[in-house]
């Protein structure tokens, strides 16, 4: 699957930035853009205090 954000101005730039990050947790994606391994950086699932 492939995701393409434009985003114009400094307020972009700094929401793109934003949803990388996101997109990183959410999918378990390294900020390389490569798939990370199991168990090296925990998803977004692991941070809320609701499934601790």
């Amino acid at each position: 699957r492939e995701c393409i954000s434009i985003h114009i101005g400094q307020a972009g730039a700094q929401i793109g930035n934003a949803c990388w990050e996101l997109y990183c947790l959410e999918h378990n994606i390294g900020k390389d853009g490569k798939v990370a391994n199991e168990g090296s950086e925990p998803g977004i699932q692991n941070q809320r205090p609701e499934n601790q």
